[in-house]
C-alpha cells in the first residue's frame, strides 16, 4: 500500500519501526497543527515525534496506559498516556533523541524527489512543453499552407 518506507530502531522502543513517507494530506497536518514552524528549522524533538508518530505504520505499542505521577505540587495523581505523548517518553537517552532526528529526516527526504529525480522531472516537463511548442507550430504552418493553397486554387 506504501510506496516508500523507512526502517529504524530508537533506543526505549521495542522491536524496530516503520515509517511510510510524507503525503500531501500529511504536509497540510503539520500546516495546520503547526503553523509556526514552516520551514524553519530547530531542534523540537516533540515536533519530530509528533510526526513521526503520524507516519508510522504499526502504533501498536503506543496505545493509550494509566500511569502514576507526582504532580508539580507534590500530589499523587494518574495519567493517561498514549499515542505519540507516549512514543516520546519512551525515546530513551542522547542516542535515542539522536535517532529520532535521524528517522524524521529520513521520513522527510523519502518524501521528497532526490536532486537526480527532480532534474529528470524538469527534463521531461522540458521535452513535453518543446513537443507541444513543435505540434502548435507545425499544426499553425498547415493552417497556413492550407491558406495559401485555398487563396491561389480559387
Amino acid at each position: 500500500m506504501h510506496k516508500k518506507t523507512f526502517k529504524s530502531k530508537i533506543n526505549g522502543i521495542d522491536g524496530v519501526l516503520k515509517f511510510r513517507a510524507l503525503n500531501l494530506a500529511d504536509e497540510q497536518w503539520i500546516q495546520e497543527t503547526y503553523p509556526t514552524k514552516g520551514n524553519e528549522v530547530d531542534l523540537d524533538l516533540g515536533y519530530f515525534a509528533h510526526v513521526l508518530y503520524r507516519q508510522m505504520l504499526d502504533k501498536s505499542q503506543f496505545s493509550e496506559i494509566k500511569v502514576s505521577d507526582i504532580d508539580d505540587m507534590g500530589r499523587e495523581v494518574t495519567l493517561n498516556l498514549g499515542g505519540y505523548k507516549r512514543f516520546m517518553s519512551m525515546v530513551d537517552g542522547d542516542q535515542g533523541k539522536v535517532q529520532l532526528m535521524e528517522s524524521f529526516t529520513a521520513v522527510c527526504k523519502m518524501s521528497r524527489p532526490s536532486a537526480g529525480e527532480q532534474k529528470e522531472q524538469e527534463e521531461k516537463k522540458k521535452r513535453k512543453t518543446h513537443q507541444l511548442i513543435f505540434t502548435a507550430s507545425f499544426i499553425s504552418l498547415l493552417l497556413i499552407i492550407i491558406g495559401v493553397t485555398k487563396a491561389l486554387g480559387s
